[in-house]
């Protein structure tokens, strides 16, 4: 149970809440810095954000001050130990309070301070223990991500510039300009979201309602009777029920799903936006509700599904579209938990009986496609309107790009539909969509190519990603440097970005929305996507501008993908790799696309999808292969990822025989003492201990750690690594001292780099009781692991897959000292 008194105090002074006071405050400004600053370190924090409060508007101010009266209210409770009064504070029988971690007093204390709502059932025989943990609910993303990310960068940074300009005479004026700039823009930025913030903190009330849906188009035209059929269909099920929207390309089925949630938003306290294309893009889309819904994202990407399952039965009634869903095996598994609301399926397949009842979109008839037409053209031509209509063949895709092409040039219907016409001779067969489509986007690609040349670059750029949203900020703007000239120039003028948007926007080919997160994602329909690929490669410059987009993707791709801070970033950008990796061909592959399918690979592995990993990993070592020959740094790391996954997958002999490859070229590459033979040969000293060849296993890992002190010096962290690994080796050849003094040789060298709550640490204790255990040393063995949990419960909460391991190892051992009791909490 976390004792709230053990945090640093919230206080209100200034107008704002102290994020430390005291001595807790001089030790946090010591843990972030890496400095002791003394006294002075509570007095700056103090001092810091009351003035960067200053600069806020009157809401978040209040936001500040009632959330330090909230929280020093509790804090007062509970150190006079009164729970009974906290948790009936809110006057609810099942209470909201606020959950920080112990680990602001620990190394990398603003890494892990991201504040928790949790619901919590009073019991007043045990009222400090925490009973049915329900669907955690965290702040809104903004605030949480100022606390974890932006405050603690901004501290950072400015101490390191007050280091270089010398400035730290005593003066802390430095150091609070650099600070205060970045706090008050940060907290300024998210002023919207305060209201909500602090409804929720003050127990009032859970997340009222999520509603991500993109926009159906602009001139979309209502199908009353498809509402209706709908609606109809919905009602028929119990708490749910699902229909799928048949039909071919371009005939609606997705604008119709997106009006039916417009128009019956009022209905539902919840709803989401599912691309059905992939089961990646299946779990990427839950796992973006689930940021928004406050779930865990959790390393397995079925615990997030299951949180957001379980976030969705306290929202009922709520809608969600799984949008084209490609056959019905894709989507069953999800719908067998779904309940308490409505799902909608758009799909090109027709096999959906037993599990949804279908209403198939139809095509216009011809009034409906004439009265669209001539509304809106504002043109007054039935005659020309029924003949155009007549061909377009009741495609709403079609008609719709046909009226914008009329309406951006004042087109007459008759002169449209001659240009047409002559278009529709001359556009590629190659494709699955209606003839009368192609037609129809190829002449709004002419036009734009004629008014905007970045315009049309934009287009035959992002022709190659996924169909998810497209992000601005994050894949755009921080993939510039990759972009090509004309896209570069443009982005680098505001206006003339805003150009290139309203010239597509006003074509209908490319859409500019802003979700809930506030920040700019393009989308291209699937059908103009295919148009431009196949106009490129009939002009012979598909290959020009894929690997653009692949460069592109690769330089906003993390290369830290491993680690959870950038899995949000990550999983934004993996449909596109993805996109990009079904499009690779090993013989003709972009020198970036083998680097961009590793980090896709590698964020793969670390999110528990070794199988997904490792078609990303087989692929890019294909494509370094063909592109670079054998004897390549690049080709070297592609074999050593690719060996980690096949170890994971339990395929150790293909493992072996990659790893092996990666080893000799890199030895012929760099020689024997260089930091990649090392893990190369660390990685072998794995998978041969895998394969029960522990005396070879144990003369690899002796040549990886002697290297690596060679080059590191012994406190390193791989070294320790190196030990660790070496440890597991004499274990199993039964030299169990040699094992103990090496397991503590690791742990002692990362207690001094990381402290005590960091994972490697915890790795090393659980390892060091597994080797008290076999040496008869069960009550250290005890003690070790405890440490391991206590400090793996303060990093990761309860439910990490860690902890879970920790609390088992923990378990054998009380088996042992005849303690049969559960572990504690």
């Amino acid at each position: 149970m976390l004792r709230f008194a053990a945090l640093a105090n919230f206080g209100c002074v200034g107008g704002g809440f102290l994020l430390a006071a005291g001595a807790a405050g001089a030790k946090v400004l010591a843990e972030v810095t890496g400095t002791d600053w003394g006294k002075a370190g509570a007095d700056v924090l103090t001092e810091l954000v009351s003035q960067a409060l200053q600069h806020l508007q009157p809401e978040a101010v209040q936001l500040n001050e009632e959330f330090g009266q909230w929280f020093e209210a509790w804090n007062a409770l509970l150190a006079a130990r009164r729970p009974e009064e906290v948790f009936r504070g809110t006057g609810d029988a099942d209470p909201t309070l606020l959950q920080l971690d112990e680990a602001p007093f620990r190394e990398h204390w603003w890494s892990q301070m991201e504040p928790k709502l949790v619901r919590w059932r009073y019991d007043a025989a045990d009222p400090l223990q925490r009973l049915n943990l329900d669907t955690p609910r965290r702040l809104p993303l903004e605030l949480s991500d100022f606390l974890r990310l932006r405050l603690p960068q901004a501290l950072r940074d400015s101490h390191d510039t007050v280091l270089r300009e010398q400035q730290m005479t005593g003066s802390w004026i430095a150091f609070q300009q650099h600070v205060l700039r970045d706090v008050a823009n940060q907290l300024h930025h998210i002023r919207q979201t305060t209201d909500e913030t602090l409804a929720i903190l003050k127990g009032k009330r859970a997340i009222e309602k999520v509603w991500e849906f993109p926009r159906p188009t602009q001139h979309f035209r209502t199908r009353p009777h498809l509402l209706k059929k709908i609606e109809a269909a919905l009602a028929q099920g119990e708490t749910t029920a699902l229909t799928a929207m048949h039909g071919l390309p371009g005939i609606g089925k997705s604008q119709l799903a997106r009006y039916y949630a417009e128009s019956y938003q009022a209905r539902y306290r919840c709803g989401a936006w599912i691309n059905a294309e992939t089961p990646l893009a299946i779990l990427g889309s839950f796992e973006r509700l689930g940021r928004l819904l406050g779930v865990p994202i959790e390393k397995d990407p079925a615990d997030t599904v299951a949180g957001v399952r379980n976030a969705l039965h306290n929202l009922q009634p709520w809608l969600l579209v799984f949008d084209n869903a490609e056959s019905p095996q894709l989507v069953r598994d999800h719908l067998q938990w779904i309940h308490g609301g409505h799902v909608l399926i758009t799909s090109r397949s027709s096999h959906w009986d037993g599990l949804a009842r279908q209403v198939e979109v139809s095509k216009w008839n011809q009034d409906e496609a004439v009265s669209y037409l001539l509304e809106r053209t504002g043109q007054s031509d039935p005659a020309a309107a029924r003949a155009l209509a007549r061909d377009l063949d009741g495609l709403v895709l079609s008609l719709e790009h046909a009226a914008d092409y009329m309406a951006a040039g004042h087109v007459p219907l008759a002169d449209y539909h001659a240009i047409w016409k002559e278009k529709l001779s001359r556009v590629p067969k190659r494709h699955d969509y209606p003839d009368s489509v192609s037609a129809a986007i190829s002449l709004s690609l002419d036009r734009v190519l004629k008014q905007s040349e970045a315009a049309y670059h934009l287009l035959c750029l992002l022709a190659w990603l996924s169909p998810d949203p497209i992000p601005y900020k994050e894949l755009l703007l921080a993939g510039r440097a990759k972009l090509p000239p004309s896209l570069a120039t443009a982005m680098s003028d505001r206006d003339a970005w805003m150009e290139v948007e309203d010239v597509l926007s006003e074509y209908a080919l490319l859409r500019r929305d802003e979700p809930r997160s506030g920040e700019t994602v393009y989308e291209l329909h699937r059908v103009v996507r295919e148009v431009i690929r196949s106009r490129l490669n009939e002009q012979g410059e598909a290959v020009k501008w894929f690997t653009a987009a692949c460069d592109l993707v690769d330089e906003s791709f993390p290369r830290d993908a491993h680690e959870p801070q950038s899995w949000q970033l990550a999983q934004q950008l993996l449909p596109h790799a993805a996109e990009i990796k079904s499009r690779v061909v090993p013989e003709t592959a972009p020198s970036s696309a083998g680097r961009l399918l590793n980090h896709a690979g590698n964020y793969l592995k670390s999110r528990g999808l070794p199988a997904d990993a490792s078609s990303f990993l087989k692929l890019a070592l294909d494509a370094d292969l063909r592109l670079f020959g054998p004897d390549h740094a690049d080709v070297a790391v592609s074999r050593s990822n690719l060996a980690n996954i096949l170890r994971a997958l339990g395929e150790h002999a293909e493992a072996r025989n990659q790893i092996e490859l990666a080893l000799d070229a890199d030895l012929r590459l760099f020689g024997p003492d260089h930091p990649t033979v090392a893990i190369d040969r660390s990685n072998l000293a794995n998978i041969l201990r895998d394969l029960g060849e522990h005396a070879e296993a144990r003369k690899q890992i002796q040549l990886a750690l002697d290297a690596d002190l060679r080059l590191f010096g012994p406190d390193h962290p791989n070294v320790a690594i190196d030990r660790s690994n070496l440890a597991a080796i004499l274990r199993n050849l039964g030299e169990h001292a040699e094992a103990r003094r090496q397991i503590e040789l690791a742990l002692d060298a990362d207690l001094r780099l990381f402290g005590p709550d960091h994972p490697n640490v915890a790795i090393h204790r659980s390892s060091l009781a597994n080797i008290f255990g076999d040496l008869g040393e069960h009550a250290e063995a005890r003690r070790q692991i405890e440490l391991a949990l206590d400090a793996a419960l303060r990093r990761f909460g309860p439910d990490h897959p860690n902890v879970a391991t920790y609390r088992s190892n923990l378990a054998a051992i009380l088996r042992d000292l005849g303690e049969h009791g559960e572990p504690s909490e």
